[in-house]
């Protein structure tokens, strides 16, 4: 379908498909799929290539993008499995490279053809080499996984709380105390639009109304709601 590229700028980040285009086409596969008595072997060759691309959009935990799709996926390339499973004792070995001196093999045979076997790639970035011989059919996944740090913004509100006392030391502040709240706008336009302050209080406490009614009188607060262990006052801006 048409549609914008995801607009992502990472390193080794291969963008996958919109979900609704990996359901529709594991439909397309299922579909090519139950061609009575059997599907051809030009029905097969296609399907092959369906496959193949519904695999290059699975992510490194088995899954796609969502639950719908993953389980339309997962069900089509099952039926692909199954159409196309071979007894025979057919076996493949995979080998995996490095331009030093790191080497892998894999074998797949009849016994492990269904297990999955991975090995960490002792260099990233690094250029890796893959060589398969004999027979069969060996799907081979690479997955890298690394954090990006979240770009830092300014944020448009500074907020400063604290108790009054501060300290716990007079015996009368272990019942009751103030909390002295600062909230500034410091975006970029003149002022605000409503602001809601969401006050939580600490655990065992509870809001006493008749302090936060006195709150009501200030311009710039046009009303307060209360809870059990809430306080949200509404800032006009």
């Amino acid at each position: 379908r048409p549609g914008k590229e995801p607009e992502v700028d990472l390193p080794y980040y291969h963008p996958r498909a919109p979900s609704a285009e990996v359901e529709m086409t594991a439909y397309v596969l299922l579909a090519a799929l139950k061609t009575e008595p059997a599907p051809s072997q030009e029905e097969l060759s296609f399907s092959s290539l369906i496959a193949k691309w519904i695999s290059s959009q699975q992510n490194p935990n088995g899954g796609f993008s969502s639950t719908q799709d993953t389980v339309v996926a997962l069900q089509a390339l099952s039926q692909y499995g199954a159409v196309t499973y071979a007894k025979s004792g057919a076996a493949s070995k995979v080998t995996l490279r490095s331009g030093g001196e790191f080497q892998q093999d894999f074998q797949v045979d009849a016994t492990n053809r269904l297990l999955l076997q991975r090995v960490p790639l002792p260099q990233v970035p690094g250029e890796y080499s893959t060589e398969v011989s004999g027979e069969g059919c060996v799907y081979l996944q690479t997955s890298l996984r690394y954090n990006v740090q979240p770009m830092q913004e300014d944020a448009p509100f500074t907020l400063h709380v604290s108790t009054i006392p501060e300290t716990c030391a007079d015996s009368k502040a272990h019942k009751v105390f103030d909390i002295g709240i600062n909230v500034s706008y410091t975006g970029e336009r003149n002022g605000s639009n409503m602001v809601i302050v969401d006050v939580k209080m600490l655990s065992g406490f509870i809001p006493l109304k008749s302090s936060v009614r006195k709150l009501e009188r200030h311009p710039i607060i046009e009303r307060t709601e209360l809870s059990t262990n809430h306080v949200l006052v509404y800032l006009e801006k």
